[in-house]
């Protein structure tokens, strides 16, 4: 080692010690041939304790005589969740209480403050346990919005014309992971930005949706709030925003974009062209992934027995064979050649397998998200087997036959035209 080198080594241990518990670590050096400690270290386990409160859209603008209801979450030092911890709930201001309760499981409380006071416009609501303290305001006045502006990830600028982007899907384990930002701003009358307003967001479809924890969310100081949209069948989605009854709509736009998401090939034969198709898992088209076809009998692609090709936004990729009769296999594979295992189309059915050497590996199954957990593992049991390729057999006779049998049927139609 250089001289500015240390002869020391980062080690990593998992958080797991109770509290009062500890563990000796010495890192030993025997380049002299005998055990030499070079540094000690004692680790002990803390106690967890209540040091964060987190409220769910701390500011709200609400009509006087109103009931507005907050979520605070308990967590300790190491970002957990407090379960069954007192909380002491103070609301001062326009409405003064006090009250205490306790975490659920989720180390979550709800509290419900309702309006009937008569001076002042404003109420501070405080939570606390042990060291986590958090605060939340209420505005009592006007809370109509005079409008709402929403705006998606989509509608790029090309040139001077707009044009539609497309976000991709994810096909991984849980789609929701493939969700995008759609924003809402709203203004009063005046066009002046509210803070404090719940916005309801919807997307139209049954095959895309709003992550549980945004399909109601309270604007900022900026009077913006962000909803999170996802799908898993390509297509646009119309997404509303509404607050009371003003309502505004964007398009979003979803495909499947990854190439070695490819979990499935079909094939399909039309004279001497075959038609490869490839999907994902949820069934979308995959553009760019690579397809080769080589034959078996008589014939050529473009004077070769083998070729290769790249699908289309559909998804699909055409080989036409001339100068003979042959079954033609289309397979999966990169840029450089075809691959057994490209991709996902080697899982089995309810499994995620990708690359040469996978594991099969279940996909999680879905849990239904609330207001306050999002949703997982959406999707779960869209998972057929993969498929790497499909054989079709081509003929250039047939298709000649086909053109020699569309031609006699013209001219049959032409004469009797003229007999008529």
């Amino acid at each position: 080692m250089g001289a500015t080198a240390t002869p020391y080594a980062s080690v990593a241990f998992a958080g797991t010690l109770l509290e009062g518990a500890s563990f000796r670590v010495d890192l030993v050096s025997s380049s002299t041939g005998s055990a030499t400690v070079l540094v000690s270290a004692i680790v002990t386990g803390r106690a967890a304790a209540d040091t964060t409160m987190t409220i769910t859209d701390a500011v709200r603008t609400v009509a006087t005589g109103s009931s507005v209801t907050f979520s605070a979450k308990v967590t300790d030092q190491f970002a957990k969740a407090r379960s069954a911890r007192a909380v002491t709930i103070t609301a001062s201001g326009r409405n003064a209480a006090t009250t205490t309760t306790t975490t659920d499981s989720s180390g979550v409380v709800s509290y419900t403050l309702k309006d009937v006071g008569t001076a002042g416009t404003t109420d501070t609501v405080t939570f606390t346990s042990g060291s986590a303290t958090a605060s939340a305001t209420i505005y009592y006045g006007n809370a109509t919005a005079g409008s709402v502006a929403v705006k998606g990830p989509q509608n790029a600028l090309t040139g001077s014309a707009l044009t539609a982007a497309y976000s991709p899907i994810a096909t991984g384990d849980g789609t929701e992971a493939g969700a995008v930002s759609v924003t809402a701003t709203v203004k009063d009358a005046a066009g002046v930005v509210m803070a404090g307003i719940p916005v309801v967001f919807t997307v139209a479809g049954t095959t895309a949706a709003v992550t549980s924890t945004t399909k109601t969310v309270y604007t900022g100081s900026a009077g913006t709030a962000t909803a999170k949209v996802y799908a898993w069948v390509a297509g646009s989605y119309v997404v509303t925003a509404t607050v009371g009854t003003v309502s505004s709509t964007d398009t979003v736009y979803f495909s499947s974009q990854t190439a070695t998401a490819a979990r499935i090939i079909t094939a399909t034969a039309n004279g001497n062209t075959a038609t490869a198709k490839v999907v994902d898992r949820f069934g979308n088209p995959i553009k760019g992934v690579y397809v080769y076809a080589t034959r078996t009998g008589a014939g050529s692609f473009g004077g070769t027995s083998a070729t290769k090709g790249q699908t289309d936004a559909a998804g699909t990729v055409e080989f036409i064979l001339t100068g003979g009769t042959a079954d033609v296999k289309l397979s999966l594979g990169d840029a450089t050649a075809a691959d057994s295992q490209f991709g996902e189309s080697s899982s089995t059915v309810g499994n995620y397998c990708a690359g040469a050497g996978c594991t099969q590996t279940a996909y999680t199954a879905a849990t239904v998200g609330t207001t306050t957990t999002d949703e997982t593992g959406v999707g779960a049991t869209i998972a057929p087997a993969g498929v790497n390729s499909a054989t079709v057999s081509l003929s250039e006779e047939s298709t000649q036959a086909a053109a020699d049998a569309a031609a006699e049927a013209t001219d049959a139609a032409n004469a009797a035209t003229d007999a008529a």
